[in-house]
């Protein structure tokens, strides 16, 4: 087995961030909702924070949709 002494890494061949998001599923769309009118909608890096904006944004909300990743 050959050993690597050294590791370069190549920065033309570094993903990109919009490559990343598209590599993972694209970015989410969320919408909150108040009593099933939506208060805001907008897209949104990543769903795992969608109650947080929500309540932010909305203050009351009740719903919160988020489609994608």
């Amino acid at each position: 087995m050959k050993k690597i002494s050294r590791l370069k890494i190549n920065s033309e061949k570094l993903m990109k961030n919009d490559e990343l998001l598209a590599l993972r599923g694209g970015i989410s769309w969320l919408s909150c909702r108040i009593n099933d009118e939506i208060c805001w909608s907008s897209e949104i890096d990543s769903c795992a924070y969608a109650y947080e904006v929500c309540s932010k944004i909305c203050g009351a909300w009740t719903e919160a949709i988020c489609t994608g990743s």
